[in-house]
């Protein structure tokens, strides 16, 4: 092959090349770009759930255990690694805050 042929071939390669690495420097940007998202959903979630919890916390400050209806008393529970008691359980038999209450005093 002449040399002429030779740097056809190798400008060709380098064509591709550039090609792929363009295309794949485009797919990063885009998972980046899709990754970034889902944190920034996770991360808002989380403020969310945070202020849920800092909010219950506060009310049972305030109020204590006796004021809890039976499925805050069973979140209650699930905090506390009770993973047996069923909400509706709960309900069946009218457990609420207030069995909490008598139990800690």
């Amino acid at each position: 092959a002449s040399h002429s042929d030779n740097c056809a071939a190798t400008e060709a390669e380098l064509v591709r090349a550039e090609a792929g690495h363009v295309a794949a420097m485009q797919a990063r940007e885009e998972a980046v770009a899709v990754a970034t998202a889902e944190l920034t959903a996770a991360a808002e979630r989380l403020a969310q759930l945070e202020a849920m919890v800092g909010g219950f916390r506060d009310r049972v400050e305030r109020h204590g255990l006796d004021g809890l209806e039976e499925i805050e008393t069973y979140e209650v529970l699930q905090l506390l690694g009770v993973t047996t008691v069923s909400p509706s359980a709960l309900a069946r038999e009218e457990i609420s805050g207030a069995a909490l209450e008598d139990l800690t005093e």
